[in-house]
């Protein structure tokens, strides 16, 4: 017995590819392709497919604002296929809703496939879960859970401090070393990723080996070849880079109209 199947994805050469890989799993029949959310919703009422093969991003409705359109009693089981990051995905899997991560292959589609048909013949169609997951996602996207506290190391012991009282951090091999005051700790962590776990609306990266709380800047000063010197409250001093120098700007702008 034959699935009916909707490909939603504003890239052609997506739908193609995708389109021809479902041919091969033998019981998909592909009833209808659409390149943007408005005609999807549209088509997905009158095909009335078993499965939609959703793009997360598409003009006239992204993917999201379809799956919510079409939730309901008859709506098919939602496959995203999606670019998005590997925290979303995970809040996909929690709630079991399937997905394809793009670039996939033959072998990834079938898996998927396999999971669409032990759906559909316990009656599920998933839209349910599709939405659960969408709701966790809206959620960490709206309170990404920045880190309010540290473990450190100092004098061969382990403290705590609270990323708020934080004045700046820097790089120190495969350590960074958080200025607290007077007091210096390590953190067995790479700069890069301290910074993606902390509050942008506080912390920016003002040089390729610094990061600063910018609730401790007390004035910004020009110094040679165009970067500037940052003089905290503390009367510390830390390079503002030229590479760096938008960014900082644009994020002390933002906190400034916050």
């Amino acid at each position: 017995m034959s699935v009916r199947v909707m490909v939603a994805d504003d890239e052609r050469v997506a739908r193609n590819r995708l389109t021809r890989l479902l041919s091969e799993v033998g019981d998909a029949e592909v009833v209808a392709e659409c390149a943007d959310g408005a005609s999807t919703i549209a088509a997905v009422k009158t095909q009335k497919p078993d499965v939609l093969f959703l793009d997360v991003e598409m003009p006239e409705g992204g993917g999201f604002d379809v799956a919510s359109a079409v939730a309901g009693e008859d709506a098919p089981m939602i496959v995203f296929v999606t670019a998005f990051d590997q925290y979303a995905v995970r809040a996909f899997e929690v709630h079991a809703a399937d997905y394809l991560l793009k670039p996939f292959g033959a072998d990834r589609l079938a898996v998927t496939w396999n999971r669409v048909r032990d759906h559909l013949a316990r009656g599920e169609v998933g839209t349910g879960r599709v939405l659960a997951a969408l709701d966790e996602l809206k959620k960490s996207r709206q309170s990404p859970g920045y880190r309010d506290r540290l473990l450190v190391n100092h004098d061969g012991r382990s403290t705590i401090v609270r990323t708020a009282d934080i004045e700046w951090i820097e790089a120190a091999a495969n350590y960074v070393k958080i200025h607290l005051g007077k007091a210096k700790y390590l953190l067995r962590e790479p700069l890069t990723s301290l910074e993606a776990n902390l509050d942008p609306q506080h912390f920016v990266r003002v040089h390729r080996s610094a990061i600063v709380n910018l609730d401790f800047i007390a004035e910004i000063q020009p110094w040679f070849s165009g970067d500037q010197v940052i003089i905290l409250k503390t009367g510390e001093r830390v390079k503002l880079s030229r590479t760096f120098r938008k960014l900082f700007e644009e994020r002390v702008s933002g906190s400034a109209a916050d």
